[in-house]
């Protein structure tokens, strides 16, 4: 049976503060409501449903289409001009349908915080990593979903090397750190206590951090605290550099802009799921 190979990407969604049921709750919310996703795509989810074999599994489904303006003119192709108001009369579009639909598969772990999408289907259609991110970003922002909701934090899950790329930009300039409060059962536990701690000093939420290179200085060096920080910040926030080449042009990169992207060998038909369970060690 003939694979393709689907590119399948990783949303770290940190809720704080969390119980044991407050993701499948908030996806539940979180489905009822639509978004703009691009230009004149909008987009929202299915409800969650759990596996009955990996209870901390969640599946479901990314929608997108195309909302058009119906009251607006329509063009004649054959004429080159708008339709004949005779014709406009006879276009019916049911209020409930769209043009352009389009279906992702996501999977959620429930235990890791962390929700893995298809970024294309059984169709060839097509979804960008930052598309879907800015939807998730959308249905989980409290003054959506509402104020009695967790402070949910979503991020693109980059690339191992991100934040030694970041590092490595020629005449590193500046960067740019912002962790929100991490889940304390996340990776790396101990520097994720230590964040936490600080973060507790402070009665803080988050902290962004501007690091700018002094004058005279070939470029910022990170010392151990800040290097934590950044790798904390990399998985639950945001974390950006800036530097020159010789001839002063400019080059910058952040964690947003490497995302961990997982190839997925998925036969037409195959139950998502189970490809990714075939592929990442410790899913189920």
């Amino acid at each position: 049976m003939p694979y393709r190979k689907v590119p399948v990407f990783i949303l770290n969604i940190a809720a704080n503060p969390h119980d044991g049921n407050v993701y499948q709750r908030t996806l539940e919310r979180a489905s009822r409501i639509v978004v703009q996703a691009r230009g004149n795509d909008y987009a929202r989810i299915t409800s969650p449903r759990r596996n009955e074999r990996y209870p901390h599994i969640m599946q479901g489904q990314i929608l997108l289409w195309t909302e058009i303006d119906l009251d607006g003119p329509w063009i004649d192709l054959d004429k080159g001009s708008e339709i004949d108001p005779d014709l406009r009369e006879k276009i019916s579009i049911p209020p409930n349908a769209r043009p352009n639909f389009r279906a992702f598969d996501y999977v959620f772990d429930e235990l890791k915080h962390q929700l893995y999408f298809e970024a294309r289907n059984d169709l060839d259609q097509t979804v960008g990593p930052s598309v879907v991110l800015r939807v998730f970003l959308g249905i989980l922002n409290r003054t959506v979903i509402g104020t009695e909701w967790p402070e949910i934090e979503v991020t693109l899950v980059p690339e191992k090397d991100a934040i030694e790329r970041i590092l490595a930009l020629p005449r590193l300039n500046t960067i740019f750190i912002r962790v929100a409060r991490p889940n304390p059962d996340a990776a790396s536990p101990e520097a994720v206590a230590r964040v936490n701690a600080k973060l507790n000093a402070l009665h803080a939420q988050k902290l962004e951090v501007k690091i700018q290179r002094a004058a005279g200085a070939e470029r910022i060096t990170l010392d151990r605290e800040y290097h934590e920080l950044a790798e904390v910040g990399a998985d639950n926030g945001l974390v950006k550099g800036e530097g020159s080449y010789a001839d002063g042009t400019k080059v910058d990169l952040s964690t947003q802009d490497q995302p961990k992207k997982i190839d997925v060998n998925i036969a037409k038909g195959d139950n998502f799921f189970a490809r990714l369970l075939s592929t990442i060690p410790g899913l189920g």
